[in-house]
């Protein structure tokens, strides 16, 4: 399993995507899925924060049936990057669900890890909004979730 970003669909090197691929075969053969739906001109990623663009910071990790990616990019070509990640489905990879990451939170700690009975998960908000929290085992099985409905930062 792997992810990259890949210039392939672009004759002048600009644009780019990100792709997850899947061996199942020791590394013989791969699946792969393009994540992204739109490209990102890498030319334009950064210039509104201090030119610190993508590189290579991406990640991807997985469990018995499922691999997580995430990865940045920039794909209103505004100057910004955006962080997204995917859910796919390794027992078929074309089943994926695509979300960008929220700017507006930011996951202080958790604790402990590993977590037994109970998950303390210190956050705070930019701004008002709803948070819907779900927490899986290694197995991807969903063990507990949770709603906040008009959070309002502190």
């Amino acid at each position: 399993m792997l992810d990259w970003y890949d210039n392939r669909e672009d004759d002048f090197g600009k644009s780019n995507d990100f792709y997850f691929g899947l061996s199942k075969d020791g590394g013989q053969s791969f699946k792969t899925v393009k994540l992204t739906r739109k490209s990102s001109d890498f030319t334009k990623n950064g210039i509104i924060n201090k030119d610190f663009g993508i590189g290579d910071y991406h990640q991807c990790i997985a469990t018995d049936h499922f691999a997580f990616s995430f990865w940045a990019d920039g794909r209103t070509n505004d100057g910004d990057l955006n962080i997204y990640f995917a859910k796919i489905n390794l027992n078929n990879i074309d089943s994926l669900i695509i979300s960008q990451i929220e700017k507006d939170i930011t996951i202080k700690s958790y604790y402990p890890n590993p977590v037994h009975d109970v998950l303390t998960i210190d956050f705070t908000i930019k701004r008002e909004m709803d948070i819907k929290w779900q927490i899986f085992d290694n197995h991807s099985k969903l063990v507990s979730q949770r709603s906040f409905e008009s959070l309002i930062p502190i």
